[in-house]
């Protein structure tokens, strides 16, 4: 589910950036624990004026696309954007699992934000690419454990979501035993 940890995450970038775009993804190798339309409504929820898409994981054209979208409007100026993403996808990314993955560590600044993981970006990267961590101080929660807890507990009553996501999850029956998605 949205944490306040991707909550802190979402304001951070609205508070730094001129217009944040979030891509929510499909991504064939992960097993959801909630479809998109409620990923989407728990965003939506706590978030309503938030630009939020669908679109195919870890792909080099997303980025174009929207590269494409903003250079056409700019006058031929080179628009800038920052992918900006979690320390699991640097490593994705490093590992070659996004599509084009060079291309897009050559063109695009890329921001993640890390939650802990010792990696020491000089070293680990050297000059490859513009990419650089974002220092951003987050609760340290974990989504796995939160489905986990409220699977066992479905009155769950903490505080790794916020009110407004935690009423979307109780009003459509998300994470509980009784609901097959959780399964």
């Amino acid at each position: 589910p949205l944490t306040v940890a991707h909550e802190a995450i979402i304001e951070y970038l609205l508070e730094n950036y001129p217009e944040v775009h979030v891509y929510l993804t499909e991504n064939d190798e992960k097993r959801y624990n909630a479809s998109f339309q409620d990923r989407y409504g728990m965003l939506i929820t706590r978030f309503p004026k938030l630009n939020i898409h669908k679109q195919s994981v870890r792909t080099f054209e997303l980025l174009e696309t929207v590269y494409g979208t903003y250079s056409t409007g700019s006058e031929n100026k080179d628009p800038d954007i920052d992918l900006i993403i979690g320390m699991d996808e640097l490593e994705a990314l490093l590992a070659g699992k996004w599509k084009d993955s060079e291309k897009l560590i050559n063109k695009y600044s890329i921001r993640v934000f890390n939650r802990g993981r010792n990696f020491n970006f000089h070293t680990e990267l050297g000059d490859r690419g513009d990419i650089k961590p974002i220092f951003v101080n987050v609760p340290d929660v974990s989504s796995t454990a939160v489905r986990s807890d409220m699977f066992m507990n479905p009155m769950y009553e903490g505080t790794a979501v916020s009110p407004q996501v935690l009423g979307y999850i109780f009003q459509h029956g998300l994470y509980h035993p009784d609901n097959p998605v959780t399964h």
